[in-house]
């Protein structure tokens, strides 16, 4: 919350990160005065979290490897075509 020193409001810097960061966690802990959050919740949140990012992860992972097997497939018909091996 902010502050008055000499006739002058001021607000931390940390609590505008906090702000920032997350507003209904700001106004949670300054606002509505909890402290005590539901650690079960958090718990399930950053589970749901980790099994979000290792989603992301896999499907990066499989986008990477189909566009260098079409760059390999591409490269293929194009030596065969140059070669002669093939015709259009």
């Amino acid at each position: 919350m902010p502050k008055q020193i000499n006739g002058k409001w001021y607000v931390s810097a940390g609590e505008l990160a906090d702000y920032i960061f997350c507003p209904e966690h700001w106004r949670l802990r300054k606002i509505q005065k909890i402290r005590n959050p539901n650690i079960e919740n958090i718990r399930i949140s950053q589970k749901e979290h980790q099994d979000w990012i290792l989603t992301i992860e896999n499907l990066l992972l499989i986008n990477k490897i189909l566009r260098i097997g079409i760059i390999i497939l591409s490269i293929s018909i194009m030596i065969a075509y140059f070669f002669g091996k093939i015709s259009l």
